[in-house]
């Protein structure tokens, strides 16, 4: 597989088709994620359009820093604030029914440990760990989401984040908190 960084200096260099790679490996990994902040699939989905707009329009300043999705994320989440901010609703971040959630659900056997992690793969507290996504402030939600949903690094989070890895150990410890006391 060719790597991100690739793609992105051949489409620098005018293959301007290469893009499509992007979008093709990202779009619905990125969807997935836009629509539980948002809670709509066709809000969510110009969102994703809008952010893979703006990531090609401002790739020759895209810095090799962080990862491709990393920076596109950070678009696309921005975007959707911007969207939530002008439809006077607070972001928010929920566990999104979709039939390939529900997929994965049935894939998850009964937790055997009353740890954060098993609490949230098991299937009867989806509903209320939702409920405490969708409560909390859109920087521990993200955090928490980046780090649980997408298996990213404290240190990735703290970048995206812009904040020290210490913020993003203390968010997660605090969400994993609220969902033990709700669940439990």
């Amino acid at each position: 597989m060719v790597d991100d960084r690739e793609i992105i200096d051949s489409v620098l260099q005018g293959n301007t088709r290469a893009y499509a790679n992007l979008v093709f490996y990202y779009k619905d990994k990125l969807q997935k994620v836009i629509v539980r902040f948002v809670h709509n699939e066709e809000d969510a989905e110009d969102i994703v359009q809008e952010a893979f707009s703006k990531a090609y329009t401002s790739l020759a300043t895209f810095r090799n820093d962080c990862a491709f999705f990393t920076w596109l994320y950070r678009i696309a989440v921005n975007l959707a604030k911007n969207k939530l901010e002008a439809n006077k609703r607070q972001p928010q971040c929920v566990c999104n029914n979709s039939e390939e959630d529900e997929e994965e659900e049935q894939d998850i056997g009964e937790a055997t440990e009353s740890t954060p992690e098993t609490i949230l793969e098991s299937k009867q507290s989806l509903q209320q760990v939702a409920k405490v996504l969708d409560s909390l402030h859109y920087d521990m939600a993200i955090t928490f989401e980046l780090f649980t949903f997408h298996n990213q690094s404290y240190e990735n989070i703290a970048q995206f984040m812009g904040c020290p890895i210490g913020t993003v150990r203390s968010r997660i410890s605090r969400v994993r908190e609220l969902i033990s006391s709700e669940v439990l």
